[in-house]
C-alpha cells in the first residue's frame, strides 16, 4: 500500500535482495508523508500498518480492517460496500 500511495518503496536505498532484508529488519519504515501526499487517516492507517515495535501495530486482522472501515469513512464519506458472500469466488 506505501508503494502504491507513493510510487516508491518503503525502503528506498537498498539496491540488493540482502540489503533490503538488512533494512526491513534494522531500520522502521518511512512515514508515508516523507513520501508523498496522502490524506492523514490514510497516511496515519499505512503508518501503523508497518509500525516497526510489533506491538504498534495492529493485532488482528478484523483490527486492521476495522480501521480501514474508518479510514474509507473519512475520505470517501460513505461506508465501504458490502460485498455479498454469493459474489465472491474463489478459483
Amino acid at each position: 500500500m506505501f508503494t502504491l500511495l507513493t510510487g516508491e518503496p518503503v525502503h528506498a536505498e537498498p539496491t540488493t535482495v540482502a540489503e533490503l532484508i538488512a533494512a526491513v529488519i534494522t531500520r522502521p519504515a518511512r512515514r508515508v508523508k516523507q513520501a508523498g501526499d496522502v490524506p492523514d487517516a490514510l497516511a496515519a492507517f499505512v503508518d501503523r500498518a508497518l509500525a516497526f515495535d510489533k506491538s504498534e501495530r495492529f493485532a488482528t486482522a478484523e483490527e486492521m480492517r476495522s480501521a480501514l472501515d474508518v479510514v474509507y469513512l473519512e475520505i470517501a464519506g460513505e461506508a465501504i460496500p458490502a460485498t455479498p458472500a454469493a459474489a465472491v469466488t474463489l478459483p
